[in-house]
């Protein structure tokens, strides 16, 4: 009885023993994916403080001493806080209008039946699988027709009809 008992706790710990190796490796892994990752946005801004020769010429992976002379010629240059300025203008106003016009929708979808209710928000949940970049040189010709072009319109109204979003708040 004893040797049963024996056989079946070495049984266990050799299981445990394995577990805990396949757990090493998985963190192993994701720890390496996340190294990974990270790694574009490290050489970012280890890029901003070298000058465009170093840049060329080494691999880099310390900070220089080119970082207060690169932002002085960036703001010369470009003006940052309009660009600051502007996506918050459209974020702001994109996650707004998808929130509103979504729980509406997904509203509609979930108290209200009617005939062809499920095929209606299979067809709005299969328009996800259609890559966006299709439809690109179509939409660009309905702005410069309507003559939105340099304003955020065309930028802020396709986000209004989010399939996704419909999804999970009907969920």
């Amino acid at each position: 009885m004893q040797n049963i008992v024996l056989e079946k706790k070495t049984n266990i710990q050799q299981k445990e023993s394995k577990s805990d190796i396949y757990v090493v490796v998985i963190y192993v892994f994701l720890i390496g994916v996340a190294v990974i990752s990270f790694l574009p946005f490290y050489m970012m801004i280890i890029n901003a403080t070298h000058s465009n020769d170093e840049i060329a010429t080494k691999l880099l992976l310390a900070p220089g001493s080119y970082l207060v002379d690169n932002y002085v010629r960036m703001i010369q240059r470009i003006n940052i806080w309009r660009g600051f300025l502007n996506s918050i203008i459209i974020a702001v106003s994109c996650t707004a209008l998808s929130g509103y016009f979504s729980a509406l929708t997904a509203y509609g979808f979930s108290k209200y039946r009617f005939k062809g209710n499920n095929a209606l928000f299979w067809f709005v949940l299969a328009t996800m699988m259609v890559p966006g970049q299709l439809g690109l040189i179509g939409y660009f010709q309905l702005v410069k027709t309507l003559g939105l072009l340099d304003t955020y319109w065309p930028l802020i109204l396709p986000s209004i009809a989010s399939a996704s979003s419909v999804f999970w708040i009907r969920q």
